[in-house]
């Protein structure tokens, strides 16, 4: 009697245990299910508010400044390195429509002459960009060189300062520009901006030029504007 009970008492864990391995694995893979579902759920949204949508409307902090404008065919210089104010507000082209110079088909975005010489230009930025929608005056991330050529190949980091060098040259008040080496360095310069080369030439401009507005500059106690 007593073995019977046993026996039926075994049988019935032995059903429990049959019932909970058929049961574990669906609750299991439900759970999974669900885990799975979770978290692709978490990782769409994250997709959707982690990455803000573009907009027009969205607008970086800007100020007033300026930047150096230069502009030069295969064989002669249109506009010297100089100085251009822009307005917060203003993009590149804007600028330029307003800085007294002749920019043909600016409006466009596709400038087919400049001073009335046509030519087959390209522009290029300090820091290599091109856009003419681009608002100069973004803080941490100034356009400090506009530049206009015909020779794509011409840009560098080197033509870059160059240019910039040469326009603060020119804003300069301090007399540095009546002395000859000057002069003739800043004359040297002007002629590398269509005639050199990009790896080789425009570093030795640059030092020439550089060196002697400041070796005159030290020598005469100016300051450097």
């Amino acid at each position: 009697m007593k073995m019977t009970r046993w026996k039926r008492l075994l049988a019935g864990i032995l059903c429990a245990l049959m019932v909970l391995q058929v049961n574990i694995p669906m609750v299991s893979q439900a759970a999974d299910a669900q885990t799975s579902e979770t978290k692709a759920d978490d990782i769409e949204s994250a997709a959707v508010t982690d990455v803000a949508p573009y907009s027009e409307d969205t607008q970086e902090v800007t100020e007033d400044g300026s930047f150096i404008l230069s502009a030069v065919t295969e064989s002669q210089v249109l506009i010297e390195p100089v100085k251009v104010d822009y307005t917060k507000d203003q993009s590149v082209q804007e600028a330029l429509a307003s800085s007294g110079y002749e920019f043909g088909g600016i409006q466009t975005g596709f400038v087919s002459s400049i001073q009335g010489v046509e030519g087959n230009f390209v522009i290029f930025f300090n820091d290599g960009d091109y856009t003419l929608g681009r608002k100069p005056g973004v803080i941490d991330n100034k356009v400090t060189v506009v530049a206009f050529t015909e020779n794509s190949e011409l840009y560098s980091v080197n033509m870059a300062a160059m240019i910039q060098r040469m326009g603060e040259y020119n804003a300069m008040t301090n007399g540095v520009k009546n002395y000859a080496p000057a002069q003739t360095a800043y004359q040297n310069a002007l002629k590398g901006l269509y005639t050199a080369d990009a790896n080789n030439s425009i570093r030795r401009f640059i030092d020439r030029f550089v060196q002697s507005t400041r070796s005159i500059q030290w020598r005469n106690g100016w300051p450097s504007s």
